[in-house]
């Protein structure tokens, strides 16, 4: 069971490999919209800039994700997870793209 009120210590940021020298930390704030013993819900985005290559690929909050957990039977749970990026985003990414995709 998940209780909405925890004593959360801060957790050291996640890093991705990079072509560069020093990768950045990638940090993503996540909320918590539901949760009970049959659903969860996990919004998340993007805190800082992430940058690659010397360019800015998504600012705050542009990169996006959904996660949904469903109890399907006792034992089984399934998992839903939705991505977006924000017309926010480098144009090298969003140009050319004027409806959503899914996939």
């Amino acid at each position: 069971m998940i209780s909405s009120r925890r004593n959360c210590k801060p957790v050291e940021p996640c890093t991705s490999g990079c072509a560069t020298a020093a990768p950045a930390p990638l940090v993503y704030r996540v909320r918590v919209l539901e949760h009970n013993p049959q659903r969860m819900a996990l919004p998340e985005e993007n805190v800082p800039p992430v940058h690659a290559f010397g360019l800015t690929l998504f600012p705050p909050p542009a990169l996006q994700t959904a996660v949904f957990a469903q109890r399907q039977t006792n034992d089984v749970w399934g998992l839903y997870i939705l991505g977006r990026i924000d017309r926010q985003a480098s144009s090298s990414i969003a140009s050319g793209h004027d409806a959503p995709t899914a996939s």
